[in-house]
């Protein structure tokens, strides 16, 4: 803090500066500097924790028996600190926080401060604590940052607060005679918005979620201190403006879509203090699909586990090594709306997926896949890449472009599943999907790279009627000279960016194979080549073959991934669509087939 100076101030009298004033209080809330001295100052109250903890003098707490100790915990401006309750953790408490007070010049506010002891604590333990560090001591919190701290049998009246501000909001907007829209605005913005943070935590009784239903629904039919007809129905309300509904949020829906964003990050994120805690006192042998619902866990947790339904329904697996996986039971077939395999079970001895593969190698058993699979199954699992290198099975999210889950996606999937129960009702696979009109603009050629250095162009093309797609690849140098080109033909994969992957993949090979170091892979994918650009790793379901690009790319002394327009990617796209007439595939070295040449002039810039 000693580095940080202070500003003077003047007062203008009759337009003209008069006196010097000092401000000795220091930086107040709303300086722009406050937020990032805040972080500085709390990250040496964080660093005086840890190394006490680390030298044994404050213990913390654990949840479990095998989970991590914690001694702090910081959200904002607040501060949980934990230790056991003996006179000598918590005189080293104040005496850390007498270093941090002299340090940084920030006091202890006491009137905020609280003591929390356990119930085995011996109450003159707790008088002498009491005593030693001037504070007083509460029975629990009601709540904190808005949430509640305990969640007992009643349930319903720990979370009447939210239907208490929903109300006390609504009460002022009647006298604004709002117009319709006005309604829209206020439901969707602010009423629908305030039980948001709860959710995300808490599983919200179904009652109270009814009551605040009903009180939406008064408000929007309702004008002033009158009362209307309820013409339509709340289901329809909260359906899509494209079908004839309001859009307004199910609130019950909203919360398992909220919840099960909690089980996602426990499943994925394993390096945070979150799952840290809750595997080691839940599951520590598996993983939260897995977990069994102990009697005695807390009410947040218990609510975790039940939206594991939501993520049963939307998430699928990427074939890696095939041994997370059950063949039947579990959903890993692409492009399917179960996802899972329908064929019957014939054989005892095959349970994951690993053991459709020849034995020892990843590659699949297509003898194996016909007699255990009917036809078409046995053709859809024929033409799902497997990864190269070492890969492990990965739970992903297909109803985002890339593969993370997201509570939109699955309150739509929830939404959907209720409409198809509902008699009368239809829909289309492809009825949400986002399509994008071409953009039209001037054409773009190909752009010949530095000195030095070589680009490969690659495309594919998938041919629906064949069952098979087409890989083109050319490599030309700095002066637009054709080093190399290549026309493949392969099984058609499970969607178009799959094939587009494997074409960035075949790019890089073709280059190491030639001998090339320094080269630029181009397309016109842009997609799949956000994907090949990004540094963490890709959880779409053709991520795996994405991955192998990335890792070929290593061994080369330069290799750059960018995007063209399709103007410029003519010459690989011809070589790609040519593929369907090759029996395997051709390769052309200093030259290109006689039928492409057009395409070659009129890419040349």
């Amino acid at each position: 803090m000693e580095c940080i100076t202070t500003v003077s101030y003047s007062i203008l009298v009759n337009r003209e500066p008069k006196g010097l004033t000092k401000p000795s209080r220091g930086l107040r809330q709303g300086d722009p500097l406050s937020p990032y001295l805040f972080l500085f100052c709390a990250e040496g109250l964080n660093a005086i924790l840890r190394k006490a903890a680390l030298n044994g003098e404050i213990q913390g707490f654990s949840a479990s028996c095998n989970g991590p100790k914690i001694t702090h915990l910081f959200f904002a401006d607040d501060c949980l600190l934990f230790c056991r309750s003996t006179l000598e953790e918590c005189e080293k408490i104040q005496e850390l926080l007498s270093l941090y007070e002299a340090a940084l010049g920030q006091m202890l506010n006491k009137n905020k401060t609280t003591l929390f002891f356990s119930r085995n604590t011996d109450e003159q333990m707790k008088e002498a604590i009491k005593s030693s560090l001037n504070v007083p001591a509460i029975q629990h919190y009601e709540k904190y940052s808005g949430l509640p701290s305990f969640v007992g049998r009643a349930k319903k009246q720990g979370f009447t607060h939210l239907k208490e501000r929903i109300w006390a909001k609504m009460q002022g907007w009647k006298e604004k005679l709002l117009s319709q829209t006005g309604k829209e605005v206020m439901i969707k913005a602010v009423v629908q918005s305030i039980p948001t943070y709860s959710m995300s935590v808490f599983k919200i009784p179904v009652g109270l979620c009814k009551d605040i239903e009903a009180m939406i629904r008064r408000f929007w039919w309702g004008q002033g201190d009158s009362k209307k007809i309820y013409w339509v129905k709340w289901s329809t309300l909260c359906s899509s403006k494209t079908v004839g509904g309001m859009g307004f949020r199910d609130i019950q829906k909203f919360n398992n879509a909220l919840l099960a964003k909690q089980v996602w990050r426990l499943l994925h994120q394993k390096e945070t203090l979150l799952y840290k805690v809750f595997s080691a006192k839940y599951f520590p042998m598996g993983n939260i699909l897995e977990a069994l619902v102990h009697p005695k866990c807390s009410y947040a947790w218990r609510s975790i586990l039940q939206a594991r339904d939501v993520v049963h329904r939307g998430a699928m697996w990427r074939v890696g090594d095939g041994s997370s996986i059950a063949i039947w039971g579990q959903r890993w077939l692409p492009d399917q709306p179960n996802g899972r395999v329908i064929s019957p079970k014939l054989a005892s001895t095959m349970t994951c997926v690993k053991d459709l593969f020849y034995l020892g190698t990843r590659i699949w058993d297509p003898g194996l896949l016909e007699r255990t699979f009917v036809p078409w199954e046995a053709e859809l699992i024929k033409n799902i890449p497997i990864s190269e290198g070492w890969s492990e099975d990965l739970l992903i999210w297909p109803l985002t472009p890339d593969g993370h889950y997201s509570v939109r996606s699955a309150y739509h999937i929830l939404s959907e599943d209720e409409s198809r129960q509902e008699p009368g009702s239809s829909s289309s696979k492809n009825s949400h999907q986002d399509v994008r009109p071409r953009i039209g603009g001037t054409s773009t050629r190909w752009i010949s790279p530095q000195d030095t250095f070589y680009k490969a162009n690659f495309d594919a093309a998938i041919f629906e009627d064949l069952g098979c797609a087409g890989l083109g690849v050319v490599i030309r140098d700095c002066h637009g000279h054709v080093i190399a080109a290549l026309s493949q033909k392969i099984r058609k994969p499970n969607s178009g960016e799959a094939a587009e992957a494997l074409a960035a993949c075949r790019a890089v090979v073709f280059a190491k194979e030639l001998c090339i170091f320094k080269v630029i892979v181009e397309r016109d994918c842009l997609r799949v080549v956000q994907a090949l650009k990004a540094k963490e790793r890709c959880n779409t379901l053709y991520g795996n073959i994405i991955e192998d690009a990335r890792n070929q790319s290593l061994s080369l002394q330069f290799c750059q991934f960018q995007h063209v327009r399709r103007d410029g990617n003519k010459l690989a796209h011809a070589l790609a669509t040519r593929a369907v007439s090759s029996a395997d595939f051709d390769v052309w070295v200093e030259d290109l087939p006689s039928e492409l040449e057009v395409v070659f002039q009129s890419d040349l810039p």
